[in-house]
């Protein structure tokens, strides 16, 4: 924590605004995901805002409509933050503080509606990317919406052998469990498909956009090959050396990073310079550096 302070100590403003904006519009897509979607189906996707929605179906006999999600997520929520504070310190609790209070305010002011008009799978693929994207977008910035992520690292400092993922999986399945208990067993099966797929869109997210694939080569015509990347695709290429253990023959490895419209053109030149040549490709989430993205610009 103290390495991660000592680094954003020296961000410019426009950095740190930047980042609360992008805190803000993820904690409002994350609000219009509940609002919208979640809550008017009866879809209790685990975390606290499942609970939100499990709160305010069974308090309707107390008042007109149900406690109101926004106040359940204030009241939940408030405790946890205390907690977190006095545990583990200010630069724990940090943006997600202002995320759970940024969230807790779109849940109020973004009025209650269904456009899917009932229409589940629909509301399932579009509240899972809408959720997805927003989580994303805040988890970029180290900080997260609170709620059942808060609960698992304050669970974990007493049971550290415990991974952080499977503490915040059991706190999401108990959850479903009590909400199929309320709404019936398809409504907690759509749920998990929800919880799931908004994990795979945040993951996304958080790990980059910038796509690349990085390319390792072992050719005969290595020199031709390095020259066409360096020449014709505008991109470095690194000699590794290697060498085969059954052959103790001494080779260089190329290896490059490329964009994916790049890739079909070293493809094509590679067979048709060395046909006997053998090419790895793998996915490369996330570049930074020279090539890429500015030196000069932030990473995160």
């Amino acid at each position: 924590m103290n390495a991660i302070k000592k680094i954003t100590s020296g961000r410019d403003t426009r950095t740190i605004v930047m980042d609360y904006l992008i805190i803000t519009v993820g904690s409002a897509l994350f609000a219009l995901s509940i609002n919208w979607v979640f809550a008017p189906l009866n879809l209790v996707a685990g975390g606290f805002s499942g609970l939100e929605i499990i709160i305010k179906h069974v308090t309707k006999g107390v008042m007109a409509g149900g406690i109101p999600i926004w106040l359940s997520n204030i009241v939940l929520n408030a405790p946890v933050f205390i907690a977190a504070y006095a545990l583990r310190g200010r630069e724990f609790v940090g943006k997600t503080l202002y995320s759970a209070i940024a969230s807790t305010f779109f849940l109020w002011c973004i009025p209650m509606w269904d456009p899917m008009n009932g229409d589940i799978i629909l509301s399932v693929i579009y509240g899972t990317v809408i959720q997805g994207v927003g989580c994303g977008l805040v988890f970029t910035r180290y900080a997260t919406t609170g709620g059942t992520d808060m609960v698992g690292s304050l669970i974990q400092i007493y049971k550290k052998h415990w991974h952080m993922t499977t503490v915040m999986a059991v706190l999401d399945i108990v959850i479903v469990i009590i909400g199929a208990f309320f709404f019936g067993l398809r409504s907690g099966l759509y749920a998990t498909i929800a919880i799931v797929g908004a994990a795979f869109v945040a993951g996304r997210i958080q790990e980059g956009v910038r796509f690349a694939k990085a390319v390792y080569i072992i050719s005969d015509k290595e020199e031709e090959i390095a020259e066409y990347i360096e020449n014709e695709l505008s991109r470095g290429v690194t000699y590794i050396d290697a060498e085969g253990w059954y052959s103790k023959t001494h080779r260089h490895i190329l290896y490059t990073v490329i964009n994916r419209k790049e890739l079909g053109l070293l493809k094509f030149m590679i067979s048709c310079t060395d046909k006997k040549s053998f090419v790895i490709v793998s996915d490369a989430r996330e570049v930074f550096g020279e090539g890429w993205q500015k030196q000069e610009k932030e990473l995160y």
